[in-house]
């Protein structure tokens, strides 16, 4: 279990961006459950990057990114934590700081123009 709760906000945004249709809360739970426990069990974030770096384009990278800082913005108030991460994040998949920038206003604008 994370060491603090997961924001209602974040769900919607998760939930949100892999099926609008449907409440997914009781999958994202068992995800993040296997997640925890592969963290806890890793040395190192490379196991995890090398997956996306071989597998991923440029675009899914990008996208990835934006996804992170939609739930990073989800609260109103990206952390330092949060942003340290997803930079760290970035630099290990080789996504320029150019594309970091952009997806982080990206999420930034889409935050604003959903709370109205």
């Amino acid at each position: 279990m994370l060491p603090f709760d997961v924001p209602g906000s974040a769900w919607f945004s998760v939930d949100r961006r892999f099926n609008p249709e449907e409440d997914l809360h009781e999958e994202l739970d068992t995800l993040l459950a296997l997640a925890e426990a592969e963290a806890q069990e890793a040395t190192s974030d490379y196991r995890f990057t090398r997956v996306i770096n071989d597998e991923f384009t440029n675009t899914e990278k990008s996208a990835l990114l934006r996804a992170m800082w939609q739930v990073a913005f989800a609260d109103g108030d990206v952390d330092k934590y949060e942003e340290h991460l997803i930079r760290k994040i970035a630099g290990l998949i080789y996504v320029p700081h150019q594309e970091f920038i952009r997806t982080r206003l990206q999420a930034a604008a889409e935050f604003e123009q959903n709370r109205g």
